[in-house]
């Protein structure tokens, strides 16, 4: 590598001047955003313990819809001891209205279960991110 003469190190140092200044804009701007993410950090722990609660009241309506099912199943067993099951209790109303309700269940859990893969699958991102953050040395 050749000598650098004494302008080629003052156009060095007006270029790296200039560098700095960008960087600093940079960093100016970034610092606002990490602020701001910060700011926004509890309305993610928010959405979390949401979600959360979410989770916890499907599984209640879950374990109401198993309950009555028990319960329906127990009634026509009844019924076939009696042996007093006829077409109408084949068929009964509560039976349609289980059906109905199974339905919206499975629904519901469908939302629910593609709406936690993609929190969770963005709550992983985040985090890899956040574990590749390696700085060269200065």
């Amino acid at each position: 590598m050749s000598a650098a003469t004494s302008q080629e190190m003052h156009t060095d140092h007006l270029h790296w001047l200039s560098d700095h200044a960008l960087w600093r804009d940079e960093l100016a701007v970034w610092e606002k955003e990490l602020q701001q993410a910060l700011t926004e950090l509890s309305q993610v722990e928010q959405a979390l313990r949401d979600h959360r609660r979410e989770l916890q009241d499907h599984q209640a309506v879950i374990d109401r819809e198993e309950t009555a099912m028990h319960s329906h199943e127990a009634f026509l067993a009844s019924c076939e001891q009696a042996q007093a099951v006829g077409e109408r209790a084949w068929n009964s109303p509560a039976h349609e209205e289980q059906a109905a309700r199974h339905e919206q269940l499975r629904e519901a859990h469908e939302f629910i279960k593609r709406a936690h893969h993609r929190m969770l699958a963005k709550w992983s991102m985040m985090l890899q991110a956040l574990g590749e953050r390696t700085q060269p040395q200065t």
